[in-house]
């Protein structure tokens, strides 16, 4: 603790930036106290170590990490991590679950896998994160094909309206909010290369039929009225 408060960046409160951060962390405070009171106290303490994940890593971004190298660095290694979370779903489709990880569930007559970050939505809730950082990253034209090919796959198989909802959100923000080299090239072939993996590989062909049945899109349309969380 005192190595990354010592410069003491987030805590003068001297600027605008700082009184964000000071406003985030009191925003922090009270959705833990509320939880705290409304909520049972052995959930609270389950959930209370990821609750400040977050913040603690912001704190250690803002005080530890000074070039832009390091940040980089960082987001390789996510990224990294990231491609093996992917696999981890492909591999589970094909052989079965991973015994270390949560149980598996079931949705749509098909398994349901959690990836190597965890829970069964945490994949689909930051595929579109990770999709952004890796347009954003400089790296080879046709690895960044790949890996974004890779991700919108495994999103198909969390079987969850969620990452398809955010692969969707991202592309439309890279086409119309981002500069990126070649723009129209690399969704053609991302494209291209999913809908080979689709008729290549009948297993995830399945998934994705039953993800896109999942977002009430059929052969007759959308379904308007289909039921479901958009988060599950």
């Amino acid at each position: 603790s005192l190595i990354i408060f010592q410069k003491g960046f987030f805590i003068k409160g001297n600027d605008l930036f700082s009184i964000q951060i000071w406003i985030f962390y009191l925003l922090i405070l009270y959705i833990a106290s509320i939880s705290f009171i409304y909520g049972d106290l052995s959930d609270f303490l389950k959930a209370f170590p990821r609750m400040i994940v977050m913040p603690i890593t912001l704190i250690i971004f803002l005080n530890l990490f000074s070039k832009r190298d390091q940040f980089s660095h960082v987001i390789n290694l996510l990224i990294f991590f990231s491609v093996i979370a992917s696999f981890s779903l492909i591999y589970q489709v094909y052989y079965g679950p991973l015994n270390f990880l949560v149980d598996s569930a079931s949705r749509s007559g098909l398994e349901r896998y959690p990836s190597t970050f965890g829970s069964l939505t945490i994949y689909s809730a930051v595929v579109g994160i990770i999709t952004l950082l890796v347009l954003r990253q400089k790296f080879n034209f046709f690895i960044k094909i790949l890996i974004i090919s890779l991700f919108i796959t495994s999103s198909f198989l969390t079987l969850a309206k969620a990452a398809i909802m955010n692969i969707v959100i991202v592309s439309i923000f890279s086409l119309f909010f981002l500069r990126i080299k070649f723009k129209f090239f690399l969704i053609f072939f991302i494209i291209l290369i999913t809908l080979i993996i689709y008729f290549l590989f009948p297993k995830l062909g399945i998934y994705i039929n039953a993800s896109v049945e999942v977002m009430g899109i059929t052969s007759d349309g959308v379904d308007v009225v289909s039921s479901g969380s958009l988060y599950q």
